[in-house]
């Protein structure tokens, strides 16, 4: 039986690998604190930050 997908970023940062997941985390707070407006989404099973385009993304 497969996992389900993550749906936020939180999410996503908790079922990454367990030794990149502090790095994500500190990435994930300097990219809200850069883009406060910005709207985290996941798309095509990657964490983004968009605001009328794609700002950033990540994949594992």
């Amino acid at each position: 039986m497969s996992k389900p997908k993550p749906t936020t970023i939180a999410e996503d940062i908790n079922v990454a690998p367990k030794e990149a997941q502090k790095k994500l985390r500190e990435i994930y707070s300097i990219l809200q604190k850069a883009a406060p407006k910005a709207t985290e989404a996941i798309k095509y099973g990657s964490p983004v930050f968009e605001e009328s385009r794609i700002l950033y993304f990540w994949g594992l």
